[in-house]
């Protein structure tokens, strides 16, 4: 079956619409043409936030897991260039050891050795983990990592399109929203602004609680340093704010002191913030698990959040929860 993206009529329900193209897709009926059609047409023209939705709930039907309701997934796009600090998996970590139900969806680097899953390798993490496993560690943990390609092989099907085309598709923004267990909330970290909002009215669709944010410096976290676009998801309605770093942590910011180029390296970083030894990256952490406790009822707003996560790393609590979850 050949179909023409680009005159595809969504009108009817375009979320539908494109979970049933995606479902094509993934089926062994499809072409590899049509699946390079596919890749180039959502190269060159932006994709709505229905069709997001519906591309990344086809993926996620494909997972060996469940959905397990009331869980957090703290997680960005990639791609920014920046070589920052693996903050969005420390701050899943410290979220955790405030009591929030973490499931973190992540890989390994794709264009750097910077991804997720490396950084939880470095740390003795066990990713090769059964169903009842993962379930057990979620339990004793509050918190849970979970390797994409372990439990949904749906993106390999794409794997040598995305070769074929060499560019940023759909399949960059979705990635973050395809966690097997289905989160209830989550923090979405965009390479841009445009793509933040998108995010969020993905969101809005699902009737998820949410943030969604991009920095004005182009990074897909929570800056330090400058302005940071913030959309919050409640209730299917969306609030656009901005925050700046400086104000929240009250100190001069140093975008240097959380990059680092070499992996090892940055690793390293990246828990000396966790135990509160770097206290740069400390601040870049609690900047970016605030938002979990403000989603969750815990802190009324960025500052007072910022400011319990920070005595959670300065007591140790955090650096405890960083052991825990790799016994």
């Amino acid at each position: 079956m050949q179909t023409d993206y680009s005159s595809t009529d969504h009108s009817s329900d375009p979320e539908h619409e494109a979970f049933m193209m995606m479902e094509h897709l993934l089926s062994p009926d499809a072409t590899e043409d049509e699946r390079d059609a596919f890749l180039r047409h959502t190269a060159d023209n932006q994709s709505t936030a229905e069709e997001v939705s519906g591309f990344s709930r086809a993926i996620r039907s494909r997972s060996s897991l469940p959905r397990i309701p009331g869980l957090l997934d703290i997680v960005g796009t990639g791609g920014d260039g920046k070589n920052t600090v693996n903050v969005s998996t420390a701050s899943a970590i410290a979220a955790s050891a405030m009591g929030i139900r973490v499931a973190k969806h992540g890989n390994r680097g794709i264009t750097s050795s910077h991804g997720s899953a490396d950084f939880m390798r470095y740390i003795g993490y066990e990713m090769a983990l059964s169903l009842d496993e993962a379930r057990k560690r979620l339990n004793r943990d509050s918190f849970l990592y979970l390797l994409a390609p372990q439990f949904n092989s749906a993106f390999a099907t794409f794997t040598a399109a995305r070769k074929r085309i060499g560019r940023r598709t759909v399949f960059n923004i979705m990635g973050p929203l395809t966690n097997p267990v289905d989160p209830d909330f989550m923090i979405l970290g965009a390479f841009n602004a445009e793509t933040a909002e998108i995010y969020a009215k993905v969101l809005s669709l699902r009737s998820k609680a949410g943030v969604c944010f991009s920095s004005e410096a182009g990074m897909d976290e929570i800056s330090p340093a400058g302005d940071t676009a913030m959309f919050y998801v409640r209730d299917g309605r969306i609030s656009r704010s901005v925050v700046r770093g400086e104000s929240v942590t009250g100190e001069p910011a140093d975008l240097g002191s959380i990059t680092e180029a070499d992996p090892q390296r940055c690793f390293q970083k990246t828990m000396d913030g966790l135990i509160g030894r770097n206290r740069h990256v400390a601040r870049f952490i609690a900047l970016n698990t605030a938002p979990a406790l403000i989603l969750h009822g815990r802190a009324s707003d960025m500052q007072d959040a910022y400011d319990a996560v920070m005595q959670a790393i300065e007591s140790g609590r955090v650096a405890e929860q960083a052991k825990r979850i790799v016994r």
